[in-house]
């Protein structure tokens, strides 16, 4: 197995602590926690631009924001919940942004509000790696939404 290279990057101190508290509270070491930023980061980016390429009339663009909108939203109620900040208020912001993908879109989103709202109770880590699962699965679904749009179709 080939030796890693490691190297230093600069990040801010609030940054730091933040990648320090994840990586402790998941029992994972540091460059993990950062690895997984990144590859969500990366692969939301190809999804966005997968959405929005081709779209003329601007349906696809308006879906895929209600996505990032409901995906970002997941992830801010998250951090509140975990940070004990402003739980109430973000977590409304975020189950709004779930119903209107369910209502604009017909997105089955009954599993993911049914589990984010246990997560805001009992904050168990169960709960949040099942939020990503259906965060996934939601963003799958989504997608079988966008390729009705480009073939012609309601959505």
């Amino acid at each position: 197995m080939p030796r890693k290279e490691w190297k230093n990057v600069k990040v801010p101190a609030e940054v730091k602590a933040e990648i320090v508290s994840l990586a402790e509270r998941d029992k994972v070491p540091k460059y993990r926690e950062v690895v997984f930023g990144l590859r969500l980061l990366r692969r939301a980016r190809e999804v966005y631009r997968e959405l929005v390429q081709g779209d003329e009339e601007g349906r696809i663009q308006a879906l895929a924001w209600h996505i990032a909108k409901a995906i970002y939203g997941i992830g801010r109620a998250v951090e509140a919940i975990e940070q004990g900040r402003d739980v109430d208020a973000r977590l409304t912001k975020t189950l709004r942004s779930i119903q209107q993908l369910k209502e604009r879109w017909g997105a089955d989103t009954e599993a993911l509000e049914v589990v984010l709202n246990q997560y805001a109770r009992d904050k168990r880590r169960e709960d949040k790696e099942l939020l990503v699962d259906l965060a996934a699965q939601l963003i799958k679904e989504m997608g079988m939404a966008v390729a009705a749009l480009k073939a012609g179709g309601q959505g």
